[in-house]
């Protein structure tokens, strides 16, 4: 008499009191989840299953995380990396070989994630570089000298006439650094200065380019990679002589 054909029959239940068969609308039965709590089989929308893992679990090995893209020539001109006697391979059970820098040591894995070493079994991951240098750890550790070799050849300029051409461009320009480099705004790894006339940019191989108001950009120099790992060497280079920013530029340090 109670139960309509919309609330079910009596071996199904009222809505008031759920049958031992299905759950009522306010608990769920073990075979199927409230909206509240998620079933055992798919996660609810605040917590991730098993399958997928939760935030937390998510991100690189040793709680980095993640290495931004640096380029070779940056990582040993940065950290002066240098090979030993014994590369240590497979030390810590990684098949990673092991490099020195100037603040301690640092290792590569097989697919060319870059690690310093912190002692103990901590590690952090500080670049993502070719896995080449895996199998060739010179590509690493002779990675700033090869550049400047590749950069004489490509241009036929010797040090002394970058430092010359680097002088003159500053000098011109009214080159100066603007507290961020904004690197990679135009998607080609490029590194920018502020000048009289606006916005120039450096591209990883030396080149300088200038900014054009409607959009377009014109090459205005050529100078090496070590100007784009160390822009103070080009924006700081009208304060200095040709000799010493020769100097500077042949053992990477900065101009002051």
């Amino acid at each position: 008499d109670e139960g309509s054909d919309d609330e079910g029959s009596d071996d199904e239940g009222s809505d008031d009191e759920g049958s031992d068969d299905e759950g009522s609308d306010d608990e769920g039965s073990d075979d199927e989840g409230s909206d509240d709590e998620g079933s055992d089989d798919e996660g609810s929308d605040d917590e991730g299953s098993d399958e997928d893992g939760s935030d937390e679990d998510e991100g690189t090995e040793d709680g980095a995380g993640g290495g931004a893209p640096r380029s070779l020539v940056q990582l040993d001109s940065e950290l002066s990396l240098t090979t030993t006697a014994n590369d240590f391979l497979n030390w810590l059970g990684r098949n990673e070989r092991w490099v020195w820098g100037e603040t301690g040591w640092y290792f590569i894995t097989p697919d060319g994630s870059f690690y310093q070493w912190n002692g103990a079994a901590e590690a952090t991951l500080i670049a993502q570089v070719s896995a080449a240098a895996h199998t060739d750890l010179t590509l690493l550790t002779m990675a700033a000298d090869r550049a400047g070799d590749e950069a004489d050849a490509i241009t036929g300029q010797s040090d002394q006439e970058l430092a010359a051409e680097a002088i003159r461009l500053d000098t011109e320009l009214g080159l100066r650094s603007t507290g961020s480099s904004f690197e990679n705004w135009l998607g080609r790894q490029e590194r920018w200065v502020w000048g009289r006339d606006g916005w120039y940019f450096l591209l990883p191989d030396g080149q300088l380019h200038q900014w054009q108001a409607d959009g377009t950009t014109q090459q205005v120099g050529q100078l090496d990679a070590r100007f784009y790992d160390n822009l103070l060497l080009l924006t700081a280079a009208s304060e200095s002589t040709v000799d010493r920013l020769f100097a500077d530029i042949a053992v990477g340090q900065t101009v002051i």
